[in-house]
């Protein structure tokens, strides 16, 4: 009936009757409660309002009635001041009497005291009114009226007591009831707490029993579920018998059981495979080794040769520029030598000028000697005509005739020589003219030889250039293969450590028994296998087979995975 209820159901209906009933126990004794404090206030006003207010009247009356005969007393003593202090008391006494007695009647209200304090109310009238009379014989001072009086007042008060006396007899008989009747009262609501505790006892046995079978069962059916799961059999059935919240919890253990299976079956799966990848990938790895370090070594040799060759295109690059500068002087040399001949082809031709000049003086000189050997002939002529007076003036112009032809025989010469002088100085200058071309050619080629020689130059020390960035690219990939072994290492060594997880992993996951009827999904996972490296080496022509140490770095930790499997077959770096 109640394996399909819930159990916050079943619960709260059982939390519910158990407040229900703790309501009910309760209110009984609310009510219980407050009909007792009911029926006491009753008592309570019975005694405080219709009960003291006529005692203490009464007690009041006989203290006046006292005080009134210590004053009389006082007064026949000779004692006045003690008399009027009396007195005055004795009336405050005998008002306040009167008031408590007012008091009194006015809270009887009900028919049945009225009824029974009328004989009260008519005794204490009359033992005031007697009260009265003898304080007016007090006031008086007439001791004797005072003696007289005092019988009639004491029967007064005799009857006035014995009308309180049966007053208060009834009142207690009253009272008695009242308490009676909350007794009753008071056993019925225990009567009725008790049979509401009786109740409740046999709710808590009931929900005690709902939960050991409800709550308590399924729990522990579950726990030896974890337990057995725990233990790694993953094989007991697990049985929903209800549809409550043990059942929901029945039904998420028998999923979880369920899943787990799967995962179990899963890693199994993937372990087997990750065990024969990692083989794979090790073995990849060694080969991977093994020619990174070939590669390393054809690196260094041919580091080594990039290095031999940058010494020697550094050394062209140095001898070029040294033939730079040397063609530069050269240049400068044969510039110098153009000037120096430029300046000899201007003072040939000056040294031209200046034996044309002479030549031309000679010429003048050769034209005068003529001139004067003209004068000296006619001289001669004269001087013959003259006869003897002319003897001397023609001795003399003969002299002059020979030296006129000694000098033109002199300015010919000079002018032959000068002649000859003009034909050498101007085949001289035609020879310096050719020199100053030939000097202005070895000058032009001397420009184009510094022109090519720089061009060289430059060449050369970009090859120096890049001679050495190859040398620092081949420095770069040595160092990149070296490290790139070192990481094949590490990556063997991860791959290891892969395998032995997933060995560990194996072990780990062996405990669990899992169903032959699990039906796992899984990708199609493989990882190729690295022994088709072993298809192709590398083949390169005289490649060095020397061993190079190389600089490994710190060993990483073991990495947690690897993200993908070894597809690359490295032939040529």
């Amino acid at each position: 009936m109640f394996t399909h209820l819930k159990v916050r159901s079943c619960l709260g209906i059982l939390l519910a009757l158990f407040f229900t009933g703790m309501l009910v126990a309760n209110g009984a004794a609310w009510l219980d409660t407050r009909s007792s404090n009911a029926k006491l206030g009753q008592v309570n006003e019975a005694y405080s309002m219709r009960v003291v207010p006529v005692y203490e009247a009464y007690t009041l009356m006989l203290r006046a009635r006292l005080a009134m005969d210590a004053a009389m007393i006082n007064r026949q003593v000779g004692r006045i001041t003690e008399s009027d202090a009396d007195a005055a008391r004795a009336e405050d006494l005998w008002r306040r009497s009167r008031e408590r007695f007012d008091a009194f009647a006015s809270e009887v209200r009900a028919p049945a005291l009225q009824e029974k304090a009328a004989p009260v109310a008519a005794a204490f009238k009359l033992y005031d009114s007697l009260a009265a009379e003898q304080f007016e014989s007090m006031r008086g001072q007439d001791a004797r009226a005072f003696a007289l009086q005092m019988d009639a007042v004491q029967g007064a008060h005799l009857a006035f007591d014995h009308e309180v006396a049966g007053y208060l007899r009834y009142v207690d008989a009253q009272t008695n009831g009242f308490v009676e009747a909350a007794a009753t009262q008071h056993v019925r609501a225990n009567t009725l707490i008790a049979a509401l505790l009786a109740v409740a006892v046999l709710l808590s046995i009931g929900a005690a029993l709902f939960v050991s079978r409800s709550v308590l069962r399924p729990l522990l059916r579950a726990g030896a579920h974890f337990q057995s799961i725990a233990d790694g059999n993953l094989t007991n059935p697990i049985e929903i018998k209800s549809h409550n919240e043990m059942g929901q919890l029945f039904l998420g253990l028998q999923r979880m059981q369920a899943s787990l299976a799967k995962t179990v079956a899963a890693v199994r799966q993937s372990v087997h495979q990750i065990s024969h990848g990692t083989r794979d990938i090790a073995e990849g790895n060694v080969l991977l080794s093994s020619r990174t370090e070939q590669q390393a070594a054809t690196l260094e040799e041919t580091a080594l040769s990039m290095g031999r060759l940058a010494v020697t295109v550094k050394e062209n690059a140095d001898n070029a520029l040294r033939a730079n500068q040397l063609a530069e002087g050269a240049s400068q040399v044969a510039g110098r030598g153009a000037a120096v001949v430029a300046d000899v082809v201007g003072t040939m031709q000056d040294i031209s000028a200046s034996s044309a000049k002479i030549t031309h003086i000679v010429s003048v000189i050769d034209g005068i000697a003529f001139q004067t050997n003209i004068l000296a002939l006619n001289a001669a002529v004269e001087a013959a005509r003259a006869g003897d007076q002319g003897k001397g003036f023609a001795v003399v112009a003969g002299e002059v005739r020979a030296l006129a032809q000694r000098s033109a025989l002199a300015a010919r010469e000079i002018k032959q020589l000068i002649a000859d002088s003009a034909g050498r100085v101007q085949a001289g200058a035609q020879q310096v003219a050719l020199a100053g071309e030939t000097m202005r050619e070895i000058e032009s080629a001397v420009h184009r030889v510094t022109d090519i020689m720089g061009e060289i130059a430059a060449a050369s020390s970009e090859q120096a250039q890049g001679i050495d960035q190859v040398n620092l690219a081949v420095s770069s990939m040595d160092e990149a293969t070296q490290q790139n072994a070192a990481l094949v290492e590490q990556a063997a060594a991860s791959a290891r450590a892969l395998r032995d997880q997933a060995e560990g992993l194996a072990q780990t996951v062996a405990v669990f028994t899992v169903s032959p009827r699990v039906v796992i999904d899984m990708p199609d996972a493989r990882v190729s296998n690295a022994s088709t490296a072993n298809q192709s080496t590398p083949a390169r022509a005289g490649a060095p087979r020397k061993r190079v140490a190389l600089q490994r770095p710190a060993a990483a930790p073991a990495p947690a995975g690897l993200g993908a499997a070894v597809q690359d077959d490295w032939q040529v770096f």
